[in-house]
């Protein structure tokens, strides 16, 4: 619930920015995209080149909605995503704010589903994810590629 709920705030937190900067300054979308891509290259290259880790290493007293939802604010994939799909879909199409929140809504649950189906799903094919981990690892990082192309196409 922490990461729903911090998600959620961390897209409501970045309609605010994106809707002053782009009254400001209108340009600087093309610049957030060109961002955001770089860095989803940069994921892709990490993943693509990256070793085990210890599942062990987690620690319960980090489990708890407060951590969660804080921990979306240091997670820069979703800084990444919550700043560029608002800038690039929400900030230039819809001006009045209560369409806004609908949508930040929606992009929310999205984002929770998102997480909980990968949590489940992780959880089932733990195991064929640990003896496949290569391959693994490589189509997790093109897929990144494929979407940071598409950020900066769209």
């Amino acid at each position: 619930m922490g990461v729903a709920l911090g998600f959620f705030l961390l897209l409501l937190v970045s309609n605010f920015f994106s809707s002053a900067l782009y009254h400001l300054f209108p340009k600087i979308q093309l610049y957030m995209k060109i961002f955001g891509a770089i860095y989803l290259l940069y994921l892709a290259y990490k993943i693509g080149t990256s070793k085990g880790t210890d599942a062990q290493s987690f620690s319960n007293r980090y489990n708890n909605i407060k951590f969660g939802m804080l921990l979306q604010f240091v997670n820069p994939k979703g800084v990444i995503y919550a700043l560029s799909v608002v800038a690039a879909f929400i900030t230039p199409n819809f001006e009045h704010f209560s369409i806004q929140i609908i949508l930040i809504t929606y992009l929310a649950l999205i984002g929770f589903l998102s997480s909980f189906s990968w949590s489940v799903f992780g959880s089932i094919f733990k195991k064929f994810i640990n003896q496949h981990e290569l391959a693994f690892n490589l189509i997790m990082a093109l897929l990144l590629v494929y979407t940071a192309i598409s950020i900066l196409f769209t």
